[in-house]
């Protein structure tokens, strides 16, 4: 078996050139990352950025009622019309040459707005910082269309490659040929969406934790802007692995079902983009999409994350959808089932 997927991947990356679509996708990713502005740290000056670090390092943590006054007061002062920096006894000498009012009242409120929350919710009491956490979350808001597109791609050429060089009818007709390669094809197209996803999730990470702590991935999600409702007892850090396994989940039934209409053709590489976007679209009003066991709803996690104990019958569905692939693959492959083109005519 493992002989077999090695032979699949070598098949893979060396004959149909593999390693060129895996390099454009770490290329996109790692553009990504100089080029889209959601992503980057430094939305604040360095100056401001090292203020708000201040306020968390002196009332941050864990959440302190004994600084209750003394933060309301600072808060109210900070944001008050004839608030002056020359008369703020908390912000350090040093730092206050490199700043204005406006800056110190702005980044007051942005530390305010965590440490009222960590004060009145009934789910966490961390007052943290998790801006840049939360941008990656949001990345998951919406499906990865250049994502979908290369493991379309992937799927096609892993279970098309042995038809293309006239192998197919020459494999099948061997002892194990049948069994052995269908699941070694299957493994081999799961292996490749795992690790597209792991470089996806390194380089959306990796530039955020140069300003925003690793330990920030332990904080509550309720500390998050718009995830204060979320009743799940989850962390940011398993909100996180929440929705990776959800877009790999998505990726893989949509490779599957590129696999299963008729093999490793155009037909199936159209099949599986419709069955990716399609229930977005006819049911996107109010989120019925997400009640749909489909690729859609798997590829946009994010909009799981407020109700995610809500869906516990469609996890269970998906499960049984992504079993019942593997055996309508399997029975594809090894009887043919499917359309003869040659009837149509």
């Amino acid at each position: 078996m493992f002989a077999q997927m090695k032979n699949e991947f070598v098949k893979f990356i060396k004959l149909k050139y593999g390693y060129i679509y895996v390099l454009l996708f770490v290329i996109i990713n790692v553009s990504s990352v100089f080029n889209n502005n959601a992503i980057r740290t430094n939305i604040y000056s360095d100056e401001a950025e090292e203020l708000l670090s201040f306020y968390y390092e002196k009332w941050g943590g864990t959440y302190d009622s004994r600084f209750d006054t003394e933060v309301g007061l600072y808060y109210a002062n900070a944001i008050s019309e004839n608030y002056r920096l020359s008369t703020d006894t908390v912000i350090p000498d040093a730092l206050k040459e490199r700043l204005d009012e406006e800056t110190a009242s702005s980044m007051m409120k942005l530390f305010y707005a965590s440490f009222n929350h960590a004060k009145n919710s009934s789910y966490t009491d961390r007052v943290s910082d998790v801006r840049g956490y939360q941008i990656i979350l949001r990345s998951y808001e919406s499906i990865d269309f250049f994502f979908v597109l290369i493991v379309l791609i992937i799927a096609c050429v892993i279970f098309s490659v042995d038809k293309q060089k006239g192998q197919e009818e020459i494999v099948k007709a061997t002892r194990y040929g049948n069994k052995s390669i269908i699941s070694a094809k299957l493994f081999v197209t799961v292996l490749i969406v795992v690790c597209l996803e792991a470089v996806k999730l390194i380089f959306l990470i990796v530039p955020v934790t140069k300003s925003f702590p690793m330990t920030s991935l332990k904080t509550p999600l309720q500390n998050m802007a718009y995830m204060h409702n979320v009743t799940a007892s989850l962390s940011i850090g398993e909100a996180f692995i929440f929705v990776v396994l959800c877009e790999i989940t998505g990726l893989i039934l949509t490779a599957f079902v590129c696999a299963f209409v008729i093999v490793g053709s155009a037909e199936g590489f159209i099949c599986g983009l419709a069955v990716a976007y399609v229930p977005l679209f006819l049911l996107n009003r109010n989120g019925m999409y997400r009640n749909v066991p489909m690729p859609s709803a798997y590829l946009a996690p994010y909009n799981f994350l407020e109700s995610i104990g809500n869906y516990k019958i469609q996890y269970v569905i998906t499960v049984l959808l992504v079993v019942l692939f593997i055996m309508l693959i399997s029975r594809v492959y090894t009887y043919g089932f499917g359309i003869d083109k040659r009837r149509l005519h």
